[in-house]
């Protein structure tokens, strides 16, 4: 057994000589012995005899002591900022073989030691220690520069690997590799090995660790959940089905997490039915099948499909179900694709759209030339993008001339390059045009340059001119597109509820579509007044506005009417008729009549708020309890007469937080605000807005075709691979990282 060591003591007084030293380290105070403090003596001589410089060895944070130090002080500080660490060395000594009484089990620093102590909890399994000063890169410095007996821990090892392997989207036969083995050993020659299996088993603890939480989380909610779904291919041929919950808890913070995800290849063809059972089964595994508010998704077949077993599977009430909501970005993208094909950018072989196309030959013959030459340009946009992004003595051309243009603005900012356009992606299309536009000047002289010189051979000679009736008319193409592009970032831009702008957002595209900009090129160009009147056809099919039955879209009204910016006001003074808004305050009333019929006893969380001068005439204390029953029925008589008398509110005010501030006033309505507060007007997966490289070129990631338990928390991509033979996970993990992405 190692004897222990005594404790140097010192006479009064005789840290102020100046022969006093400090105690060789073995004979020191625990919290040196053990390296979690290092000690300096100071050679200056202050009347309160702190001469005694500690740092810590893992912030570096600074005490100064007189003799004899507090250690009290400084094993409060590690267990306060540095447990993790604390824990390591504790677990580790415990492991080890040597009796604990010769470990830092045996010392003041641990007391009696609990074995139930352990490490920060899994939801901070891959954060920071936020109590640490400085940058992480700080952090990992002073302890690399600390003693080295602070314990090497192989649980800290696996974990700093798998969330460096996570962070960076790497496969995890990267562990396997020789040079990975290399580089640890270099770093420690005794650091264990790590296998592909670890990690997996790892990261399969978390997801069902992280999944319990969830499912914790959500059964003590008490409202309801709404859902967004969404069905997709990737650009590897798989296809994806996405569906995210969303709800506000009972703080009223709005909450939201990915519950599914499903790879759809493993059948061969897929319907309503196999979405709704992917559906079911999600809902059933949380706990949450009865308790679903919305549901809001795209207008493919199969989920209209879906949404037809998902009706007649349940017994569905307005109140608890307020039906399937359209994904508005999904019919955005529906009626921007129907512009798009009139001007010829993107293709089309169905027959409705040949007949289209056919009356308007017949109608316009005068028109067959430009006809011709319009639907030849977007393939010569294409090719001469190609040709400067790829033939070397154009590409340096265009470049001089973008440098050109650059001084000449006295600007280092701005594009640099032309970008081409993926055919599922419109928004890559208008920003293709729109960079073709910026750099009008630019291309005109490449092409002229490369026309001079002989470099275009004759087959290519037509598709290397623009004319100018051509630039005007792409802007006018762009122009259009604008017009959607401004709504579906505005979508994007959000994170919080929109489902009360939808009505808003298809109203002001469909006006901007008729601006007198957009309208006087149609009698110049039937293919382009053919593509808007598609356009606004496809949106008016989805959100009839102009109708004055509302009955598909009366939840998006009624969110409107929620809205203390908007109420019944906005539609009165946006040119709704008088019967439409009769209709939409109609209906206001009824889903106000179910709640209240729903929540009669409202005597929780309606009455516990603040005693501010709008509430307190409500609190049960002020009059006795019967007198302030009495009243509150009155104020829910008169609920919603109130609610409309109301000026609007200024527009940056919170809908939620103006609901909260007024619950017992509006104990209903704050009721419905919440429940109308999730329902989502856009799918699980959001249009996406692609970057300069992703339109440049798009990953192929190859695979088979699997089913995948995922969760997405805070961007991180948890699968769970036991279901998953050990031949197939790294292709799994090369699909999972190219849907991380």
């Amino acid at each position: 057994m190692k004897p222990k060591s005594a404790r140097i003591r010192f006479k009064k007084g005789v840290i102020h000589s100046k022969d006093f030293a400090l105690p060789a380290r073995y004979n020191s105070p625990d919290p040196i012995q053990y390296g979690w403090f290092t000690w300096k003596l100071n050679p200056e001589f202050p009347a309160d005899g702190k001469r005694i410089r500690l740092t810590c060895a893992v912030c570096s944070k600074i005490y100064v002591h007189s003799w004899p130090i507090n250690t009290t002080t400084l094993k409060d500080h590690f267990d306060k900022n540095h447990l993790a660490i604390k824990c390591r060395i504790m677990r580790e000594a415990l492991e080890s073989s040597t009796p604990n009484d010769e470990t830092i089990l045996g010392t003041s620093l641990v007391g009696q030691y609990d074995s139930s102590q352990s490490a920060p909890s899994i939801d901070n399994f891959f954060s920071q220690d936020t109590n640490k000063s400085g940058s992480s890169q700080q952090q990992m410095s002073r302890i690399a520069n600390g003693p080295h007996f602070l314990a090497f821990d192989p649980g800290e090892h696996t974990r700093l690997v798998l969330m460096m392997i996570i962070a960076n989207n790497l496969p995890f036969s990267l562990v396997d590799s020789e040079t990975f083995k290399a580089h640890v050993l270099y770093l420690r020659d005794d650091a264990p090995s790590i296998s592909r299996s670890t990690l997996r088993r790892k990261l399969t603890e978390i997801y069902e660790m992280k999944t319990l939480s969830m499912k914790e989380k959500f059964a003590a909610n008490t409202s309801l959940f709404a859902l967004t779904m969404d069905e997709w291919r990737s650009s590897n041929d798989f296809d994806f089905l996405g569906i995210t919950l969303h709800f506000y808890n009972n703080l009223c913070q709005k909450e939201n997490y990915t519950i599914g995800f499903e790879a759809l290849n493993k059948h061969l063809f897929y319907t309503g039915k196999v979405l709704y059972d992917c559906l079911i089964k999600v809902l059933r595994d949380y706990g949450i099948e009865n308790r679903i508010i919305s549901i809001t998704r795209d207008n493919a077949g199969p989920m209209n499909t879906m949404m037809d077993f998902y009706r007649c599977g349940r017994s569905i009430s307005e109140i608890d179900f307020h039906g399937d909501i359209r994904c508005i970005g999904h019919i955005l993208n529906l009626s921007t694709e129907d512009f798009l094909k009139f001007t010829y950018f993107k293709k089309s072989s169905s027959q409705e759209f040949k007949a289209l196309i056919a009356k308007i030959e017949e109608e316009h013959p005068e028109f067959k030339d430009s006809a011709e030459r319009m639907s030849s340009l977007p393939n010569a946009m294409r090719f001469i993008i190609l040709k400067i992004r790829y033939n070397h003595e154009m590409k340096n051309g265009f470049l001089d001339l973008v440098e050109k243009k650059k001084k000449n603005e006295s600007t280092s900012r701005g594009p640099e390059k032309i970008m081409g356009d993926n055919d599922t992606r419109w928004l890559s299309t208008y920003k293709m045009i729109d960079r073709f536009i910026y750099f009008r000047v630019e291309i005109t002289n490449v092409l002229k340059y490369a026309l001079r010189d002989g470099k275009v051979s004759d087959t290519d000679r037509g598709k290397f001119e623009i004319t100018d009736n051509d630039w005007l008319y792409l802007k006018s193409v762009r122009d259009v597109l604008e017009e959607f592009r401004f709504p579906t970032l505005r979508l994007q831009a959000t994170s919080y509820p929109t489902i009360h702008q939808t009505i808003s957002l298809v109203y002001g595209t469909l006006c901007a579509l008729d601006s007198p900009k957009l309208q006087e090129v149609c009698p110049l160009n039937p293919y382009f007044a053919m593509g808007l009147k598609a356009a606004k056809s496809k949106l008016l099919k989805y959100f009839p506005i102009y109708n004055e039955d509302i009955t598909s879209n009366k939840m998006l009204y009624i969110a409107v009417v929620l809205e203390p910016r908007f109420k019944l006001a906005v539609f009165e003074s946006n040119g709704f008729t008088e019967t439409q808004i009769e209709a939409i305050k109609k209906a206001f009333v009824e889903v106000y009549e179910q709640y209240k019929k729903k929540y009669e006893d409202i005597t929780d969380e309606c009455t516990i708020v603040d005693d501010d001068a709008t509430t307190v005439r409500a609190a049960k204390h002020v009059f006795g309890f019967g007198f302030a029953k009495r009243a509150s029925r009155v104020d829910l008589e008169t609920e919603i007469d109130k609610y409309f008398r109301e000026p609007q509110e200024p527009e940056d005010q919170d809908a939620m937080a103006f609901y909260k501030s007024r619950k017992t006033i509006y104990p209903i309505l704050y009721r419905s605000i919440k429940m109308m507060a999730i329902l989502k007007s856009q799918g699980a997966v959001d249009i996406e807005v692609s970057t300069d490289d992703e339109l440049e070129a798009e990953e192929e990631v190859e695979g088979d075709t699997y089913c995948s338990k995922v969760g997405v928390d805070d961007g991180l991509l948890l699968i769970d691979y036991s279901e998953f033979a050990e031949e197939d996970t790294d292709e799994l993990e090369l699909l999972a990282q190219a849907i991380a992405v």
